[in-house]
């Protein structure tokens, strides 16, 4: 499981990327743009600052373990928003993309098809988890990543995540795009990951009054 997540995560001291969510229906609409900065030493804690479209810049969305902070230019003080909120809109694919599958999820069922590795994930106990269940498609040779299928607790499949792009970056094969896909409406979103950096925020800004100040 620690293979399969080691295409998201750089390195321990620090880690930020650019993280664009385009519309591939409507190519017309501006992609949904932001910086997306991870703790030091603490994956459990994510900052995302928007870039673009102008009606979202400077939005921020506050990540601490399983709780959820957010803050816009209209507000004084960042409001909490639940990890179903975090579902919907630009905010799913964040919510997507921070998934982990080590720390979050066991393995209930492993099955060999050929090249490819599909594995029954349940979410572990007393972790808030936005998808309980996953059906998870992996390389057998690398454990590289290729499809997952995201299910309510009902048994509902809710989205999938066909993972497409992969770069290098300093040595480190790195995840760079993927493509979401939302069973209930049929909308599909395509998410790039570029501008990967080893420089993060200092610690002080990963807390609700830090993301406050943040210049």
């Amino acid at each position: 499981m620690a293979k399969i997540d080691q295409y998201r995560n750089f390195q321990a001291e620090g880690f930020s990327f650019q993280y664009a969510v385009n519309d591939p229906a409507d190519p017309a609409t501006p992609a949904s743009v932001m910086r997306v900065y991870l703790k030091k030493a603490d994956r459990n804690a994510v900052l995302c600052v928007y870039l673009s479209p102008a009606d979202q810049q400077d939005r921020r969305i506050l990540v601490q373990k399983n709780s959820f902070w957010l803050l816009d230019r209209s507000m004084r003080d960042p409001i909490r928003i639940s990890a179903r909120q975090m579902m919907f809109g630009q905010a799913s694919a964040g919510d997507i993309t921070r998934i982990s599958y080590a720390t979050t999820y066991q393995v209930e069922k492993s099955t060999s098809q050929g090249e490819t590795v599909v594995l029954n994930l349940a979410a572990l106990k007393d972790v808030e988890v936005s998808y309980p269940v996953i059906r998870l498609r992996i390389r057998s040779s690398d454990s590289r990543p290729i499809k997952a299928e995201l299910f309510a607790a009902t048994g509902t499949i809710l989205k999938t995540i066909d993972y497409t792009d992969f770069q290098v970056f300093s040595g480190k094969t790195l995840l760079s795009g993927f493509t979401i896909t939302n069973l209930l409406n049929r909308e599909t979103s395509r998410v790039v990951l570029d501008k990967f950096s080893p420089a993060t925020l200092a610690d002080r800004y990963f807390s609700q009054g830090g993301m406050k100040v943040l210049p």
